[in-house]
């Protein structure tokens, strides 16, 4: 696993994994970087865990365009960042 020089770095690489994992194209051996710097963070996997839910969650009437599931995943990723950089507990 790679060394972060700061918690930008860190908050980075969790939302490029956990984006991938959300589109389904994480390698194992991302997923279990992933699960080791959730493990490192909890209070970043705890905000991650209620919007991953939400979004396993969702059941779409109709297929959704490619367009309609970059739309929908940088909405959730927004969401995701907005939770990382609010300070205080979560």
């Amino acid at each position: 696993m790679a060394t972060y020089v700061n918690t930008m770095d860190i908050q980075t690489r969790l939302l490029t994994l956990v984006s991938k994992k959300v589109a389904k194209e994480a390698s194992r051996k991302e997923l279990a970087e992933l699960n080791i710097l959730l493990r490192k963070n909890p209070e970043i996997k705890n905000s991650l865990k209620n919007i991953l839910a939400y979004w396993d969650d969702i059941h779409f009437e109709h297929p959704l365009s490619e367009k309609e599931l970059d739309q929908n995943l940088a909405g959730v990723l927004a969401k995701i960042h907005t939770l990382i950089d609010r300070p205080g507990p979560r």
